[in-house]
């Protein structure tokens, strides 16, 4: 389902992509909404609700918000190898 047409991406790939580009994402267990996350990166400090299916717009917000190039949420492979 992950594909550019459909714009929607699964949120495991998603929390990939983030922390391959440098975000810490750890689930935000200060609430108990289901599947919020919490998401650090420099200065910015942010709490995301993110759905089993991430839509495009969310995806867009990443983009500019983490510098993130937008294909590599639908092209996942392409990501560098992660540094252990």
């Amino acid at each position: 389902m992950d594909d550019e047409q459909s714009g929607i991406v699964k949120r495991e790939v998603v929390l990939e992509v983030l922390r391959a580009h440098g975000v810490s994402v750890t689930l935000d267990t200060y609430e108990e909404t289901p599947n919020k996350y919490l998401m650090i990166k420099g200065d910015i400090i942010e709490s995301v609700v993110l759905p089993d299916f991430v839509i495009q717009r969310m995806i867009h917000r990443f983009q500019y918000k983490y510098g993130i190039e937008i294909h590599l949420f639908y092209h996942p492979e392409m990501l560098p190898p992660r540094k252990e």
